[in-house]
Parts: structure tokens; sequence; C-alpha cells
């Protein structure tokens, strides 16, 4: 654990660089998926933004 009081940004990156990382690649699967292989139908925002809503009630962010 480390306990300084404030961190560059540079620092920060380069603690958490391999998460970037994987949390990237698996944030592309999807995305490639959609844009090259199977285009999904667009959804609307508003049962999405109420989805998102509830969940973040409902979880107590």
């Amino acid at each position: 654990m480390h306990a300084g009081r404030h961190y560059s940004l540079g620092t920060v990156l380069y603690w958490t660089r391999r998460d970037i990382l994987l949390f990237t690649l698996i944030a592309a699967v999807p995305v490639s998926i959609n844009e090259f292989v199977v285009p999904l139908p667009p959804l609307p925002w508003q049962p999405v933004a109420m989805l998102g809503t509830a969940v973040a009630f409902m979880t107590g962010a």
C-alpha cells in the first residue's frame, strides 16, 4: 500500500499500466465484433439511461 499524499499522473499510469491494457483489450473485443462482424441495431438512449440510473441506485453508487 502506498500512503503518500500526492502522486503524479505518470506514477499512477505506471502503476496501473497492466490493468489499463487488459481493460482496453477487453473493451476492444465487443467493439470490434460490432464494427466488423455483426452490426447491432441502435439502442434508444432513454431505456439505457433509465437502466443505468436504476443500477446505480440499487448498488448505492
